[in-house]
């Protein structure tokens, strides 16, 4: 249809002087141009129209050209069998490495989702979130914030936990995660020693508590920019 688009556009510019023909070609560009969205969005509302969570490297690209290649050179000389079967035999090496990468991997994640909260820790295939119980309204926020990430370490399934604001102390796989909010909060309640501390607030604090690393989602005096996710590759 776009070639149909692209002929019909060309000739309501060439009879745009003669109003007759204008108008006439004019109302069948828009028809097919409106029964073309509408097929799209029939498609589109199919259960299964879509497929998400693919995710193709250069090695993949470079792996797939070459397959369709020698599928091609296959069908006309059976020589190239052989270079054909190195190449499946690759695809089965790099599918059989990429499972045993997210087999052993251990993630933890922290998003900047400022005024709120949230992390995720990754291991395996299942993925645990922590999040902020006023994200509750804002689910857009999580589709679009955390979502992908999760996709992005093939994550097959995933725990949402959600908690109040006024929460000081998490636990997760032996690590211990202290939440500094927006709320105020005492420093003589931080007197013990804990593995990150997620500092949501304007609080400058680094210095009186005792973490191995202090993740700040806000701007603070020493940073210049806040990337919008942190990632640490835990050792558990």
């Amino acid at each position: 249809m776009s070639s149909v688009f692209v002929i019909l556009g060309l000739l309501v510019i060439f009879f745009s002087p003669i109003n007759f023909l204008y108008v006439k070609i004019s109302y069948l560009l828009n028809f097919f141009l409106v029964m073309t969205n509408k097929v799209m969005q029939f498609i589109s509302s199919l259960p299964y129209s879509s497929i998400k969570g693919i995710k193709i490297d250069l090695c993949d690209v470079f792996l797939l050209y070459g397959l369709i290649l020698c599928v091609l050179l296959f069908c006309q000389k059976e020589k190239f069998l052989p270079l054909l079967c190195v190449i499946c035999f690759a695809f089965i090496c790099k599918e059989i490495f990429i499972g045993y990468k997210k087999y052993s991997q251990r993630i933890l994640i922290f998003y900047n989702v400022k005024p709120y909260w949230a992390l995720s820790f990754i291991k395996g295939g299942d993925a645990v979130v922590c999040l902020d119980k006023r994200l509750q309204d804002f689910p857009s926020m999580i589709e679009k914030q955390i979502i992908p990430s999760l996709n992005h370490y093939v994550v097959t399934r995933t725990e949402m936990k959600f908690y109040d604001e006024k929460i000081k102390m998490l636990e997760l796989e032996k690590m211990k995660i202290c939440i500094l909010n927006r709320n105020k909060i005492f420093l003589p309640d931080l007197d013990f020693e804990f593995d990150y501390l997620l500092n949501n607030s304007f609080m400058n604090i680094a210095e009186k508590v005792k973490a191995k690393e202090i993740i700040f989602t806000h701007h603070h005096e020493n940073q210049q920019t806040t990337p919008q996710i942190f990632i640490i590759n835990a050792s558990v």
